[in-house]
């Protein structure tokens, strides 16, 4: 088997599945509002609706960034930058994780959580050209 197979393969899965949530959060969110809308709800949300399309289309880009960027780790700066944007998303998504203990339900926190761990192993798996 060549160099970089499972990092490759592990970027896919988790660049799709990163869209995949983002896509899945946003029509999730879009139905919620429209829904309370509808019913002719008093609460003004369009300056938190700005934020967290904002917030959705960042992970959408993460997603594709994540997907196609595991393409491109033959270069040695390509694996760096790869593997630094692995860490830090990873990071990151374990330490909203830590925040949101309790208040996102057991699924979504269990779902950020899994990512944040997927993302720091891919992170690894470059570092180690597997």
């Amino acid at each position: 088997m060549g160099k970089n197979v499972y990092s490759r393969a592990v970027g896919i899965v988790l660049g799709s599945l990163t869209i995949l949530a983002a896509l899945g959060s946003g029509f999730l969110y879009l139905l919620g509002t429209s829904v309370g809308k509808a019913l002719q709800s008093e609460a003004d949300t369009s300056a938190a609706d700005r934020r967290t399309l904002v917030a959705l289309a960042g992970l959408l880009v993460i997603g594709v960034l994540t997907g196609t960027g595991s393409l491109g780790i033959n270069t040695r700066l390509g694996k760096v930058v790869y593997m630094g944007f692995c860490w830090f998303v990873g990071i990151g998504l374990l330490a909203a994780f830590v925040l949101s203990i309790g208040a996102l339900g057991d699924g979504l926190e269990g779902m950020i959580g899994g990512m944040g761990m997927l993302y720091i192993l891919l992170g690894y798996l470059v570092h180690k050209e597997k």
